[in-house]
């Protein structure tokens, strides 16, 4: 799969989602929640309820492009053999430090990507909040012309 270029279209849609609307799949994956393949194929056993839940509604929120695979984890429609992490990284253009910046509880960096430390239990409206964070941070280096130090998203 190859590099995609930073999509904040995306992640204002994203984040305004979670900012505003009730997470509809809370049931459902109150049901798959304990699935262990579900943790390992997303890639990362330490995403929390909630964060689990914010990847659960990729499908919700941009159906034309994701869809639920075979074990009812998101999958990208464009590559449906690569695995969600991946998947998330290539659709949004981030990295992985970004994705665990945005996603993992206690991996925030701050002083890179702004934002605010995620506590244990984050609420949607927190991870909205370092998503907006995040894009002002690359709107920022998108301004400086002749920037030496490069803000590498991939």
């Amino acid at each position: 799969m190859k590099h995609q270029k930073f999509n904040n279209a995306r992640l204002i849609k994203y984040a305004q989602h979670l900012q505003v609307h009730d997470l509809r799949c809370e049931r459902f994956c109150k049901a798959i929640r304990k699935n262990k393949i579900v943790q390992e194929t997303i890639g990362d056993k330490s995403l929390n309820p909630l964060c689990l839940q914010v990847v659960m509604e990729l499908p919700l929120i941009f159906s034309e492009d994701w869809c639920y695979g075979k074990d009812y984890l998101p999958v990208l429609k464009k590559w449906p053999k690569e695995n969600t992490t991946s998947a998330i990284i290539y659709f949004f253009g981030i990295n992985t430090q970004i994705l665990l910046h945005l996603f993992s509880p206690g991996n925030q960096r701050i002083e890179v990507y702004g934002g605010f430390v995620l506590q244990p239990r984050p609420t949607a409206m927190q991870l909205a909040r370092n998503i907006f964070e995040l894009i002002d941070i690359v709107r920022g280096y998108e301004d400086v012309v002749d920037n030496e130090n490069q803000f590498s998203m991939n």
